[in-house]
């Protein structure tokens, strides 16, 4: 009875338990959804039967190496060759989330798109540490980034490589799968690789965001939803003189990233006119776990104003970065009462 007195008088204390009973219905209502149904009509059992089968078939090949414990580098085409991974391709898989924006599109694929546009003439790569491979587009570069047109030091195929994590794995990692620190020190730096200042170029978010779309149809996945820093802001390259100590960036987008959103929009409706059965995209705005926690709330009162102006695309708010090391997303609940009703 003490107990509940004081969290019932106490703001915070009353917050974090509406929340821990809010999250305790949501995986009740989770629970009731998930696992296996127990009546299947005869082509759902026909359906179900057959995946069975390919499991155990799968399981008995696979007996004496059991590639889940097994770095995936040594494993992953063996795996994308089984009989069950084409079958789970062709599968309806509904919504993927917890995506990062500028991640879901393959590297080869954004590569692709680069070097059939105009943008492929300011695409530089860095050339040693620190933020060696990072890529970016310039009119004037900075110094230790090169052009990547027309030099055989920089094919696709390197850029590639040193782009994603199955790229730059060394053997020492491969050695040590469950060292969680080697993982994220070796992973951290792929994100700004080909990030947010490729992806943020005006003249190539449009093409970005629809090769994402489609990705998604490709693999017949009908909803996303992903997350996106609380500073994303569109650029274009500017031959005006007063961007040269900028690098030709002109940044033409508002602090709260409102043109970026607009265009993202403007091809998902597109995109949904045109394949019916893509149910559409959510945008989570993030920031940074290991943050000041006076951002953190910036960051809140943020995504709080686009989704009050953007509903069907804004729809939350998240922290990133080494889930497993840093706060976790619970630590900051303190917070969020204040900002909770702010308009």
């Amino acid at each position: 009875m003490i107990s509940s007195t004081l969290a019932y008088n106490d703001s915070f204390g009353s917050f974090e338990y509406n929340y821990s009973l809010q999250r305790q219905a949501l995986q009740d209502e989770e629970h009731t959804f998930a696992g296996y149904r127990k009546v299947y009509d005869e082509n759902e059992q026909i359906v179900y039967s057959y995946l069975e089968y390919l499991k155990w078939e799968e399981f008995s090949r696979t007996r004496d190496d059991f590639p889940p414990a097994r770095p995936v580098k040594l494993h992953i085409a063996d795996i994308k060759q089984s009989k069950i991974y084409k079958l789970l391709k062709k599968f309806p898989k509904g919504g993927n989330m917890h995506l990062h924006h500028n991640h879901v599109v393959s590297k080869s694929k954004i590569l692709d798109l680069i070097f059939a546009s105009p943008l492929y003439d300011n695409l530089y790569v860095k050339t040693d540490p620190p933020k060696q491979w990072n890529m970016d587009f310039f009119l004037n570069p900075p110094t230790g980034w090169v052009k990547v047109r027309d030099n055989s030091t920089y094919t696709k195929d390197i850029l590639v490589q040193h782009s994603t994590f199955l790229g730059i794995i060394d053997d020492k990692a491969i050695n040590d799968p469950t060292d969680s620190g080697l993982r994220w020190k070796e992973i951290g730096p792929l994100f700004s690789v080909i990030g947010s200042h490729i992806i943020n170029n005006a003249n190539f978010t449009k093409l970005y965001v629809d090769a994402m779309l489609q990705a998604a149809i490709d693999e017949n996945v009908q909803y996303l939803e992903a997350k996106s820093s609380a500073y994303n802001k569109l650029y274009v390259l500017d031959r005006d003189k007063k961007y040269a100590s900028r690098n030709g960036k002109h940044f033409i987008d508002n602090n709260d990233g409102e043109l970026e959103l607009q265009m993202v929009e403007e091809v998902v409706q597109q995109f949904k006119g045109s394949h019916p059965n893509f149910i559409g995209y959510k945008r989570i705005i993030n920031s940074y776990r290991g943050g000041i926690i006076n951002n953190v709330g910036q960051d809140v009162q943020k995504a709080l104003r686009l989704h009050q102006k953007y509903p069907n695309l804004v729809s939350g708010f998240d922290l990133v970065s080494e889930e497993d090391r840093v706060i976790p997303f619970v630590f900051s609940l303190k917070t969020f009462p204040k900002y909770q009703f702010r308009t």
